[in-house]
């Protein structure tokens, strides 16, 4: 690859601002750093320009090749710049400007919609005032390997373009379709116009997530209502679904963090529709 050439003063501000929310919103892109997260932009069709150091060139040399074979521009960064544009201790060297992959709430009704879902195995997660980016982007992650149909977060919860939270996605925010600032009380609503149940987990709750009853419920539409990893879900959200459930935990263990809840309902969800269709007559 021929030298590179260095990213202008001005576009280094440019990208410096998507640090902020506020600009990140303004500008519908963000900063994806990483090369798990450069790669998911490219192969999503949403990276629009590379910024990297001399040395991350070489080792992610294929990467960029890739990049470049896209028309895609690629400007050279010195180490003072990257570790600028990095959230990071450490920073890798390779950053993207990327287009937002949020959605558009208005669109949430009919991406969702019976003609744009599997009525059998549709999942939807929804995050009520979820505010830890790196629990968000790991659960955007694990969304994405259980087949989540939708990430939606509420009002209220940590922006998902946050750097922390797109570093802990590995690059799935670029793959699962994210919902961002849905009110709570009519999403509810919408859910269950479109026949999804809806599950609140709790601990408070008397129904287990691996009791036979809920294998029925899981075979079908379901929107897992995950709350804040300190208080939980409110209690008008945990009265307004559907069905709540608990996960069953060791004496003596009071609670999971956020993310592991999360994957644990969703891959039980995953085992229980795999059974079922592995089993279902033909």
């Amino acid at each position: 690859m021929p030298q590179l050439p260095f990213a202008s003063a001005a576009e280094l501000r440019r990208a410096r601002k998507l640090k902020r929310r506020s600009a990140r919103e303004q500008a519908g892109a963000l900063i994806a750093e990483g090369a798990p997260a450069v790669s998911a932009a490219l192969q999503g069709g949403l990276l629009r320009r590379l910024l990297v150091t001399e040395a991350a060139s070489v080792t992610h040399a294929e990467l960029l090749a890739e990049v470049e074979d896209a028309s895609i521009p690629i400007e050279q960064i010195d180490e003072a710049a990257a570790r600028d544009l990095s959230e990071t201790v450490t920073p890798q060297g390779i950053l993207g400007i990327a287009e937002s992959p949020v959605r558009r709430a208005q669109n949430l009704n009919e991406w969702l919609a019976p003609t744009q879902r599997d009525h059998r195995r549709g999942t939807v997660v929804v995050l009520v005032q979820a505010q830890d980016p790196g629990n968000v982007g790991t659960i955007i992650r694990t969304a994405a390997a259980s087949g989540v149909r939708a990430v939606v977060l509420t009002s209220g919860s940590v922006d998902p373009l946050n750097g922390k939270c797109v570093r802990a996605g590995a690059g799935a925010l670029f793959t699962v379709p994210i919902f961002t600032n849905i009110d709570a009380d009519e999403l509810l609503e919408q859910l269950r116009s479109l026949e999804y149940t809806s599950l609140a987990t709790t601990g408070r709750a008397t129904q287990e997530l691996y009791d036979p009853v809920l294998i029925d419920v899981l075979t079908r539409p379901v929107a897992w209502l995950f709350g804040n990893e300190a208080r939980g879900l409110p209690s008008e959200i945990v009265d307004q679904a559907d069905l709540s459930v608990r996960i069953p935990l060791a004496e003596g263990v009071e609670s999971l963090n956020l993310a592991a809840a999360a994957a644990v309902c969703l891959f039980e969800t995953r085992r229980v529709r795999n059974l079922t269709r592995r089993v279902a007559p033909n």
